[in-house]
């Protein structure tokens, strides 16, 4: 066939597949026409009936409290109980058919939700989409499998890779067949970027710890024991207090951050300048002196901002403490030695954000794209340090956050599990998916060659 025939046939190819989409889109549309229709002629037969002799005088005399054995009253009050349930559901049913429609937008996809919620009809509602998504990706999994059988032929390997691509960026790991895999191993391979997943990683060790209990790495969460580690690695971290403390019971001093020991996202923390200046760090409000504060932190309590009345303290670190400016926070994404990925945070008067690649250049990560600033970054001494930290811990993944203090880094926390983790965009997730492959594979080849973790050996020992 000439190139002209070629390209004729893809246009006819294009032509038909535009032809189905729309026939199918006009078989949709007319249902939902349909469905309106009857549930706007329902509507009219409600009003006739309501405005109807019979229906006037059956509401005249029940409001008067006589008795009426009239069976043609009695025939109406049937006929529109009916018809209001025969709107009911239609009315769930076009709900149904508009979630299926590819052109409806988000917000009315949650208006819908919203519409069935009030009905209390959403449970069952979601089974149904649940359903019909099933039905859905079984359709589209069956149609790319069959087109990789197609191309997944001798006369076809010069459009293999072209297809085969096209065809990941629709699959999920778990749906790619064997004849994909096997063109990833060849001597000009198929990238298997595209399934790469930094929130299928997070949530695939969330599985094994439902499996197997804790992994050894979220030992670390606890701050209490981070700390124990940090010290054996000799990198500064603030000073705290010993133990916990009920609300009436915490010391207050100068220069200190108050914080719940089981918190998260800063509800209940507060940073205690002097006994007349103290900031609420979740609400953005300064407080003027400690009744206040200990007014906010039953606040806290009472709507669960801070699950139970035991709190503690640590010295505050100062990015100026002339102006009393508090340090600003820098999350390294840390896996197994490498750090890719940088996130720079203000937190006030208002939270402000940075993301950082491991060159010190800003990036759009998808998260809080409305919120950021130009922030200052960090040296590559700095980094080097985190990436030490990194390997000295058997995970694949750690983010490891400081603080920007007066005078370098002071170490804050670890987070194996961060918050919202899902809400990197798409070329990011797959960019740090790669990233925990990476880690995944150096973990296991330094543990084959007998690689010692002597600091977080002596903590699980403790």
């Amino acid at each position: 066939m000439t190139e002209s025939n070629n390209n004729q046939a893809s246009f006819s190819d294009t032509e038909m597949d535009d032809e189905i989409l729309a026939k199918k889109l006009y078989r949709l549309e007319s249902e939902i026409a349909q469905i309106k229709r009857e549930i706007n002629s329902g509507k009219k037969e409600i009003q006739q009936i309501e405005n109807s002799r019979a229906w006037k005088l059956g509401s005249k005399v029940k409001s008067t409290n006589v008795d009426s054995d009239s069976s043609s009253n009695e025939e109406i009050k049937n006929r529109l109980a009916t018809i209001q349930s025969s709107i009911y559901t239609l009315q769930t049913e076009l709900n149904r058919l508009r979630m299926d429609d590819r052109l409806l937008n988000t917000y009315q996809m949650m208006q819908t939700l919203t519409d069935e919620h009030q009905k209390g009809n959403l449970i069952d509602f979601i089974e149904d989409l649940v359903n019909q998504k099933k039905v859905h990706d079984q359709n589209y999994l069956d149609t790319f499998h069959h087109a990789i059988r197609l191309f997944n032929r001798p006369e076809m390997k010069k459009y293999q890779l072209v297809v085969f691509d096209y065809l990941l960026k629709a699959m999920a790991a778990e749906d790619v067949s064997e004849p994909l895999v096997r063109s990833a191993l060849t001597d000009h391979p198929l990238s298997l970027q595209s399934i790469s997943s930094f929130r299928g990683s997070l949530t695939k060790r969330i599985r094994q710890h439902q499996l197997d209990g804790p992994l050894s790495d979220w030992i670390l969460d606890d701050k209490s024991v981070a700390y124990q580690f940090i010290d054996q690695l000799g990198v500064r971290r603030p000073t705290t207090s010993k133990k916990g403390y009920t609300k009436d019971e915490l010391p207050l001093h100068e220069g200190t951050v108050i914080k719940p020991l089981n918190g998260a996202g800063a509800r209940g923390v507060y940073l205690l300048h002097t006994a007349n200046d103290i900031v609420d760090i979740k609400r953005n409000q300064t407080l003027h002196n400690t009744d206040q504060l200990l007014e906010q932190m039953e606040k806290d309590l009472e709507t669960k901002w801070v699950s139970e009345d035991s709190w503690g303290y640590e010295e505050l670190i100062y990015e100026n403490q002339d102006n009393k400016h508090p340090a600003r926070d820098l999350k390294f994404y840390s896996f197994y030695g490498k750090t890719p990925l940088v996130l720079e945070i203000i937190r006030y008067p208002e939270m402000q954000y940075c993301w950082w690649t491991s060159e010190g250049k800003p990036l759009l990560t998808g998260k809080y794209n409305d919120q950021l600033f130009v922030g200052k970054g960090f040296t590559q001494q700095e980094l080097a340090q985190v990436n030490e930290i990194s390997r000295q811990i058997p995970s694949p993944f750690m983010r490891i956050d400081f603080l920007r203090g007066e005078n370098g880094l002071v170490f804050g926390e670890f987070t194996p599990k961060p918050g919202n983790y899902d809400e990197f965009e798409e070329t990011i997730d797959r960019w740090l998916g790669d990233c925990f492959l990476g880690a995944e594979n150096r973990l296991v080849t330094d543990m084959l060659q007998g690689k010692k973790f002597d600091a977080f050996s002596d903590i699980l020992k403790a």
